[in-house]
């Protein structure tokens, strides 16, 4: 269970912090808040964590190798993940720090960089080849993750939220199920291995903006998909209603925030990645598997508002309504690009089709014509202010 305000309140080691501080209530408020957050994230009451800490300094264990090391990389890297702005995130770790700092702990150094965060260089981005290694380390359920966040540009929140009705949905072009057999395991993983071709449609949100959105993912990701719930139902870890979460961990609820970066953690650890030279941070996350997506629909010639569209951006509301009332115009785009999403071969039997023509041409089409709404958009803006402009000089004139 999280701890709840008053847990944080209450801990004897935080009470202690607390009463060396300002004495504004505003600030004691996010002192608490800050805490709670970190303290939830570690799974460690106050008390405990400086307990713990103690214990290792004790033990003479080296900085490098203590817990509080990994924790401080995990609460940054989860905290990035959330979208929080680089000074939101130094606010964070400037309460964490001067909580241990009040008992005289020895801390890692941690720097974030106070920069946008976009400008990331190629050095900083996995390549396929790093994907494919991950896959080696990965266990049935990290890699049926791995291969849906590459192929789909789903971000960490996405992925702990998505529901198995989810997939079903994103299925459910291909092949038509009754609500029973819905959840009738077998047949779903009997039915969807017989098709080879399978590109799944999602209709989600964005968990960090709610914003509405449509993406897609490789029929090699539905297939590691399939292979885990098959695994899931002969591990009594069976699903049981669609709302169930698509992924879950050890203990059968929904995967954390904390325990999917713990996921990233032991990937990197087993595959050997390292550190980010540029970043000091860990090489391979859930945020660069997205970055991975979105160079590579770039590279392939994708447009920016379709790539902007499949990765849940805020778009224009011209566009959004062309993509949500025909995702397979959007398909067809992703589907130019879907080969260099996955680490096998892939055949799409329809990209050498005449429907697939048909919808590469008028996906042409409806380009041309936001083209053409936005630009008439444009002129009707200019329009109008150069009319406030003349009414404005014409108000001034009769003042005089």
């Amino acid at each position: 269970m999280p701890f709840e305000l008053d847990d944080i309140k209450n801990d004897r080691c935080f009470k202690d912090f607390i009463r060396s501080r300002s004495r504004r209530s505003s600030t004691k408020s996010q002192y608490i808040t800050r805490i709670r957050v970190y303290a939830n994230f570690v799974g460690k009451i106050p008390t405990e964590l400086i307990e713990e800490a103690e214990n290792e300094e004790e033990a003479g264990i080296k900085l490098r190798n203590r817990k509080i090391n990994d924790y401080f990389y995990d609460f940054r890297e989860k905290l990035e993940e959330e979208g929080m702005l680089p000074s939101t995130i130094n606010g964070y770790f400037d309460t964490v720090k001067a909580f241990y700092r009040h008992y005289d702990i020895h801390l890692p150094k941690l720097k974030i960089n106070l920069n946008s965060g976009e400008n990331w260089s190629m050095e900083d981005i996995p390549t396929i080849d790093h994907v494919r290694e991950a896959v080696k380390v990965s266990d049935i359920r990290d890699k049926a993750i791995l291969l849906l966040m590459l192929s789909s540009g789903m971000g960490s929140g996405e992925i702990r939220h998505l529901t198995y009705e989810n997939f079903i949905k994103s299925v459910s072009d291909y092949i038509d199920l009754s609500d029973p057999d819905k959840l009738n395991i077998p047949k779903v993983v009997y039915e969807l291995r017989k098709i080879e071709d399978l590109i799944g449609t999602w209709k989600i949100h964005r968990y960090k903006t709610g914003m509405p959105y449509i993406t897609f993912n490789s029929p090699e990701s539905t297939q590691a998909i399939i292979d885990y719930l098959s695994h899931r139902e002969n591990n009594n870890k069976e699903i049981k209603n669609l709302d169930d979460p698509l992924f879950v961990s050890s203990r059968r609820i929904q995967i954390s925030s904390q325990g999917l970066v713990f996921v990233f953690r032991r990937i990197n650890e087993r595959a050997g990645f390292g550190r980010s030279k540029e970043r000091n941070r860990r090489f391979f996350t859930s945020h660069t598997m997205r970055k991975l997506f979105t160079s590579t629909l770039y590279n392939k010639g994708i447009d920016q508002l379709a790539v902007d569209w499949m990765l849940g951006h805020k778009i224009n509301p011209v566009t959004e309504a062309y993509f949500k009332n025909d995702p397979q115009t959007l398909k067809a785009k992703y589907m130019e690009a879907v080969e260099n999403l996955t680490l096998e071969k892939v055949k799409v039997k329809n990209v050498t089709t005449q429907e697939y023509d048909l919808l590469i041409r008028d996906s042409k089409d409806k380009d041309g014509k936001i083209t053409s709404l936005e630009g008439r958009i444009e002129n009707l803006e200019a329009m109008l202010k150069k009319t406030l402009e003349k009414q404005i000089e014409r108000e001034k004139g009769e003042r005089k």
